[in-house]
């Protein structure tokens, strides 16, 4: 349990993963070591997969436990510990379109946020002309919106820094917000 929680400790601090990958990790090693008590091989990986395969998991599911270990047996080589991974096949995931939305669900969305506050407004809009992600959107600062070139300084995940240009109506937007 404490090399668990030195784990966690390293998931935030080191590799700045969000808090939620930080518990989906610790949580897929957790049952990987309740299923195997003992040195991570390839050999139990591959067996551990066969088995969740098995017990029907998802292939996404799957694929984040895989990672979680293979993390886990990065750290444990970083400190010392009793690791030997190499090569772990994983199940392929299925390629999925994104689901887009009408023109008319669109539509009533803008319609209905109209009756919104400015402030409403402005980070429906955000969100929408520039495809941000909710917490992007929410980490936005002033000193991050170039008015002049129409672009946006976001924070992306993991602190991925990225430039994204917005439309000018949601820019007149946000003016009238912060005047």
């Amino acid at each position: 349990m404490k090399r668990l929680a030195s784990f966690s400790l390293y998931l935030e601090g080191i590799k700045r993963l969000s808090p939620f990958s930080v518990r989906a990790y610790t949580d897929d090693i957790a049952h990987f070591t309740d299923w195997h008590n003992g040195p991570i091989t390839d050999v139990n990986v591959n067996q551990f997969v066969c088995m969740l395969t098995e017990r029907g998991y998802a292939a996404s599911s799957i694929r984040r436990k895989v990672a979680a270990i293979r993390a886990y047996s990065k750290f444990l080589m970083l400190t010392g510990g009793d690791s030997s991974l190499h090569a772990v096949s994983v199940p392929k995931m299925p390629q999925r379109l994104p689901k887009s939305m009408s023109g008319n669900d669109i539509s009533t969305i803008f319609l209905a946020v109209r009756r919104f506050s400015l402030r409403d407004r402005c980070i429906v809009n955000v969100l929408y002309s520039a495809g941000l992600r909710v917490g992007e959107c929410v980490s936005l600062r002033i000193r991050d919106i170039d008015f002049k070139k129409g672009i946006l300084s976001v924070n992306g995940k993991r602190d991925r820094q990225r430039m994204v240009p917005v439309s000018s109506d949601t820019l007149m937007l946000l003016r009238s917000y912060l005047s």
